[in-house]
């Protein structure tokens, strides 16, 4: 398995452990567009792609004084919800359609943050 889709499978796993800890049942799907299919406690079916990160870097072109962490993402996923995954630190973050596409301040992954966006997840999406 090549190195960056043993990281994306890590993030998949650990996004899951992380829903499923907070009362929301996921299922691991190799779709397209969703990596998880999460069943909200109300039985609303909602997708997740799963974004999955090893460690932040600084990013030499903007002079950047806090380290940053950087994913990949297509336009087509705008339509789904994503989890962001910090390997390192094992925060999972829940972003709503639109929300940010390759750069996350590395300071954001803290365990509140975690929190607040999974309960944000489950009031918005179910």
């Amino acid at each position: 398995m090549r190195n960056h889709t043993a990281i994306g499978r890590q993030g998949e796993f650990l996004a899951a452990y992380t829903l499923e800890s907070n009362g929301i049942e996921c299922h691991h799907v190799n779709r397209q567009e969703a990596d998880l299919w999460c069943k909200m406690p109300n039985g609303t079916l909602v997708p997740v792609q799963v974004k999955a990160c090893s460690k932040p870097i600084f990013d030499r072109r903007w002079n950047a004084k806090i380290p940053n962490y950087r994913f990949f993402n297509k336009k087509e996923a705008d339509k789904i919800w994503r989890a962001y995954v910090a390997l390192d630190v094992r925060i999972v973050l829940m972003f709503p359609p639109h929300g940010p596409r390759s750069w996350i301040r590395a300071d954001m992954f803290e365990e509140d943050e975690q929190d607040r966006r999974v309960k944000e997840f489950v009031e918005i999406a179910g």
